[in-house]
């Protein structure tokens, strides 16, 4: 697992949330008690950096056939517009994230 995606996971925990969306240009947001909302212990994603976290997590968020690898992770993201899922962290503590496009940035 990334830096940036255990540095994610250690936010979630600490805040307590039970969602992460992350899109290039904004501060990834975190879901706490049903309300949403970026961060401001972290700075805005540039579109490389959305694009690595999309990757990794779109992983873990691929239907089943669907065809594998970072091609296929970012076909589904074309496809779809977004990817929802869910994984578990190295401390056992369950999150939902959300990857999305815009017009030209993941």
């Amino acid at each position: 697992m990334s830096k940036a995606l255990e540095s994610l996971f250690a936010a979630c925990e600490e805040l307590e949330a039970s969602d992460v969306h992350v899109m290039a240009g904004r501060r990834p947001c975190f879901r706490v008690r049903g309300a949403l909302a970026p961060n401001a212990d972290f700075r805005e994603l540039d579109a490389a950096e959305t694009e690595t976290l999309a990757l990794e997590l779109g992983r873990m968020a691929m239907p089943p056939g669907a065809e594998g690898g970072d091609a296929g992770v970012k076909a589904e993201l074309l496809r779809r517009g977004s990817l929802d899922g869910a994984t578990t962290s190295a401390a056992g503590v369950r999150y939902r994230f959300n990857v999305y496009r815009t017009i030209a940035r993941v």
